[in-house]
């Protein structure tokens, strides 16, 4: 973890409303920032935290692909709103999609916590496995 990352990190952190940051990378460094302020939080918070994080350069942008090959739905029927659009803040746990795979309808959770930056699928369109179907920033 390079210097310059962690300063980007405290810059987050700062600016944030949030106490602590805990970063966690794929090769097993850890790196948790902690502010020693009292911090409120609106009780109309929907998650315990959304924070994008950089990367490098630029905004770490993560997405939700598809798990199996089938067909993306948006909804539970045409005429019930889309589970989420583009803008929705999301929690881990939340259902995104239906994938219908051999007539079995699989609920699709988020595995974040963020916000939809963009749905890259159309609903009734075929989808194959490791598809995109959400970038969450």
């Amino acid at each position: 973890m390079d210097l310059e990352y962690v300063k980007e990190l405290i810059e987050i952190l700062e600016k944030s409303g949030l106490n602590k940051l805990k970063i966690r990378e794929k090769n097993g460094v850890e790196v948790t920032l902690e502010k020693n302020a009292v911090q409120t939080y609106p009780s109309n918070v929907k998650c315990e935290s959304v924070v994008a994080l950089p990367e490098k350069s630029n905004i770490l942008q993560r997405s939700i692909k598809s798990p199996m090959v089938g067909t993306f739905y948006s909804s539970e029927s045409p005429d019930v709103k889309h589970f989420v659009k583009q803008g929705d803040e999301i929690c881990k746990g939340d259902t995104l999609c239906i994938i219908e795979a051999m007539k079995v309808m699989n609920e699709i959770k988020s595995d974040l916590d963020g916000i939809i930056k963009e749905v890259l699928i159309g609903n009734g369109r075929p989808v194959e496995y490791g598809q995109l179907l959400f970038t969450i920033e």
